[in-house]
């Protein structure tokens, strides 16, 4: 659904993913990536910080190697998420 662009079809399947387990890090870290899509970059980050706690080893490599992210590590808010 995300790469069709449907991303509030995509952000309920990720938010029934996420009740159904709660430690699901993949559904954070797309959910995350949804909202950005959407242009909300606190949902964004919010979905993001989860997701990097989930598994903190896991997180920089994918942001580093997606991107689809590029644009969004300039935005002020969102740098230290990368850094990490």
């Amino acid at each position: 659904m995300r790469e069709l662009k449907q991303y509030d079809d995509a952000i309920a399947a990720y938010s029934k993913s996420i009740e159904m387990k709660p430690d699901f890090f993949w559904a954070w870290f797309r959910l995350g990536r949804c909202h950005f899509f959407k242009q909300d970059n606190d949902k964004a980050l919010e979905f993001l910080k989860k997701a990097k706690e989930l598994d903190p080893e896991k997180f920089p490599k994918l942001l580093r190697s997606d991107e689809e992210f590029d644009s969004i590590t300039e935005l002020e808010d969102l740098k230290q998420l990368f850094e990490g």
